[in-house]
């Protein structure tokens, strides 16, 4: 039984024999819709207050999967009155369907709408919390599924070396619209693909605005505080219960402010006991007299099973770059949560010359004015920047090991995609502007877009900011403006004082201090801490490493060499150059894993891979005592 959150949907006059020959692999318990061509499967697990099936009136049929909050009702009265509010999102779109997301202000869902009279099909991805939309075309039919290895195995697809693996360990994710099957495509962010008569277009319904505000500073902070304390309103709910993961930074710090009932969402770090996150969040919540959650005591779970536990959750595991266990995301599903809260505000921060941290002048460069940015003059350079915005962890040269000519083909492959992206970001325009809107989209501060995508099954994961009211707003804001976070530390200060006093987290300062030190000081205290070297004194914060982490556990990257040891796709085919000259690089090696593990999901179920995974842990531990 296929425990994921998604949604698998048919459309086309040879729906039912697509179906058929899936029989195998679908559950007839999820079958929500079979009607006129359109045939919806769906595991939405726990009510979001969407309706049950897909709404049909005047000839359309509309159905939102994941989590939505309509522009003009909350999501209490969405989940009070569901069929109604949808039938008037198809009334107001009728002319054009493509304008449905514009009636959403926030969410992170996927949706498909069919116009019977037309026999036109419509598939959404939502701008920017994105779940990821795959497609593939078929018999006359079009189907789309949120969920990869079902669509991949209901089609009963091969698994084998294409464009999109190899994409993937280069890049450590998908910028074109590639998967790990070729017959398998992505729907970009923000993004709808049309199908009719057997053809398909796919275009983004937003772009990025080119023209630059005229407020001033104190008129561009007014502005996002009236906006920002709007957004967090229009994502508040009476009746279903919502968290917010704390840390001391200053994303979740501006979500805390400008909540509408600051008892109302669960609070909850997920570090351990001494992390700088969890001392300085309990410190902001004991001060204002609110309650802060540790998600875990990492002594009390096995981690190395909770991390085997997690990638055996996952639909994707080219999605899962990073080392979390499932105890994090059961975590929401005992505390009953429905929702949880994300910050990631790095476009209004000014986050743009983040390049390379290794390199010292990166540092220096931002200390200076952004007052004059170098203009995008060549492909060249539009491509380094893509890379940058990968934070340089991207590996073309090792695909050339492999073979030159497959090197030049996927750098090809990468200048299309960014071809289409540059339409998104409104144009080549400068290097600060381009990388930020970048991240923006790509959320690239912890370089993977979906994260924690298995969470789903236990809660959905929503950043306030990541809209289209708020990204068009900061868009317009001239970068001075928004450099080293100059609005946010200003708005605190000026609408949210007692949540300035306190210290963030990666500083010494609070955001009552002078905008100037952080621009100055903020680029090297954030160096030394990256080498590991605290302030005396000044960042108290910080303690010594506490141990029993996954990351420290030598087991964990044990069992992922021994994962693509046993692997055909790793081992059989050139990828073993690669494994055998960097297994032991710890971000390859993570890709390689994850190639390999794609292939165990197509011959396991859930629970055997978790078996195996745990076969091989136990064994790593034997032959180490």
């Amino acid at each position: 039984m296929n425990r994921g959150k998604y949604i698998f949907a048919v459309y086309g006059k040879n729906a039912d024999g697509i179906v058929e020959k899936c029989a195998n692999t679908l559950y007839a318990n999820h079958l929500i819709l079979r009607d006129k061509g359109l045939i919806v499967y769906e595991n939405q697990v726990y009510d979001t207050g969407l309706p049950k099936r897909p709404v049909s009136t005047d000839g359309v049929s509309l159905h939102f999967h994941g989590i939505v909050f309509p522009k003009y009702c909350s999501i209490d009265q969405l989940s009070e009155d569901r069929e109604a509010v949808l039938c008037e999102i198809i009334r107001e779109n009728a002319k054009d369907l493509r304008r449905i997301p514009y009636s959403i202000r926030n969410g992170s869902y996927v949706a498909i709408a069919v116009d019977h009279r037309a026999r036109r099909f419509l598939a959404f991805t939502s701008f920017l919390n994105s779940i990821p939309f795959y497609y593939c075309q078929r018999d006359g039919c079009i189907i789309v599924s949120t969920d990869l290895e079902l669509l991949a195995k209901a089609l009963n697809l091969k698994y084998e070396l294409n464009n999109g693996v190899y994409e993937y360990y280069a890049c450590g994710t998908n910028i074109s619209d590639s998967t790990a099957f070729s017959e398998v495509k992505g729907i970009p962010k923000g993004a709808y693909l049309e199908f009719k008569d057997g053809n398909i277009i796919i275009d983004y319904y937003y772009t990025m605005p080119t023209s630059i505000s005229k407020l001033s500073f104190s008129e561009h902070v007014d502005k996002f505080a009236e906006m920002w304390e709007e957004t967090l309103q229009s994502v508040h709910s009476e009746k279903y219960r919502y968290g917010l993961g704390l840390t001391g930074g200053i994303d979740s710090r501006l979500i805390l402010a400008a909540l509408p009932d600051r008892s109302k969402p669960l609070l909850f770090t997920g570090s351990h006991p001494d992390n700088p996150d969890v001392v300085l969040a309990k410190h902001i919540t004991q001060g204002l007299g609110l309650k802060n959650h540790i998600i875990e005591d990492y002594s009390a779970c096995d981690r190395v099973k909770g991390y085997a536990k997690y990638c055996a959750m996952s639909d994707n595991p080219y999605h899962c770059n990073s080392l979390l266990t499932h105890e994090q995301m059961l975590f929401r599903k005992e505390q009953k949560l429905v929702y949880e809260y994300s910050g990631l505000t790095d476009l209004l921060g000014g986050v743009h010359t983040y390049k390379d941290r290794k390199d010292p002048t990166d540092t220096l460069k931002r200390t200076l004015p952004t007052l004059h940015d170098k203009k995008i003059t060549s492909d060249v350079m539009l491509r380094k920047l893509v890379w940058y915005g990968l934070r340089n962890q991207v590996y073309f040269s090792d695909i050339e090991i492999i073979n030159r000519e497959l090197c030049d083909s996927l750098l090809a492959l990468q200048e299309q995609s960014i071809d289409k992206l540059v339409e998104q970001l409104g144009g080549k325009n400068t290097e600060k502007i381009f990388l930020e809107r970048f991240r923006h989209i790509y959320k690239i501060f912890n370089l993977l877009q979906w994260n924690s995508l298995p969470a789903r099954r236990y809660v959905e994961h929503v950043s306030p900011y990541m809209n289209i009211e708020m990204t068009d707003f900061s868009c317009r804001i001239p970068l001075h403006h928004r450099d080293s976070r100059r609005i946010l530390l200003t708005y605190l200060k000026r609408y949210h004082a007692d949540l300035s006093k306190y210290v963030l987290s990666g500083y010494i300062l609070s955001a009552n201090s002078p905008w100037v030190l952080y621009k100055l000081l903020s680029p090297f205290i954030n160096a030394i801490n990256h080498l590991g070297v605290k302030v005396p004194f000044l960042q108290w914060y910080i303690r010594n490493k506490p141990t029993g982490s996954t990351a420290d556990d030598p087991v964990t990257y044990e069992m992922q060499r021994r994962v693509c040891q046993d692997s055909n796709i790793v081992q059989g085919t050139k990828l073993s150059l690669l494994f055998d000259k960097f297994s032991y690089d710890k971000i390859r090696l993570m890709r390689l894993y994850n190639i390999a593990l794609m292939e165990k999901k197509m011959s396991m179920d859930e629970d055997s891979l978790y078996a195996y995974l745990s076969g091989l842990i136990d064994m790593i531990r034997y032959d180490q005592s």
